[in-house]
């Protein structure tokens, strides 16, 4: 097994927490040229890690599902605003956001990119509840 694969075994399991105690479907992975999505999805919204291996970057965002399924346009679909970066939601609403959502471009190691992964976890399982709670206001 490659590392974006080790990588993305890694984030699954991470995350986990999603399925086994919020009510997620457990994950679907996509992949293609320079990236890889990970899609954990609820009612309402998902969560979803996006893999940049040109830049050896993460990203979580949420995402307002369109009846059950992903939405069709990638930040906005049937006119409305359907991904949102996890720390930009965290700011909104004034939650605590960690300082390792900050790029891993400057410094990119497997090792910064899996503390990425859990900080960033750290932060969505804090307020999933909340978020879960929120869905389509997100948006």
């Amino acid at each position: 097994m490659g590392q974006e694969e080790l990588i993305v075994e890694f984030a699954k399991e991470e995350l986990m927490p999603l399925v086994d105690h919020h009510g997620f479907q457990p994950p679907t992975v996509t992949a293609d040229r320079g990236a890889t999505q990970i899609d954990f999805l609820s009612e309402e919204i998902a969560v979803e890690i996006e893999f940049d291996w040109r830049d050896f970057d993460v990203f979580v965002l949420i995402v307002r599902l369109e009846g059950g399924r992903l939405p069709g346009g990638y930040y906005v679909s049937e006119g409305k605003e359907c991904r949102k970066h996890l720390r930009e939601i965290l700011c909104e609403r004034g939650w605590a956001v960690s300082s390792a959502h900050e790029s891993s471009a400057e410094n990119p190691s497997e090792g910064r990119l899996r503390a990425r992964i859990v900080a960033q976890k750290e932060d969505l399982l804090s307020h999933i509840d909340d978020m879960l709670s929120l869905g389509e206001a997100l948006f």
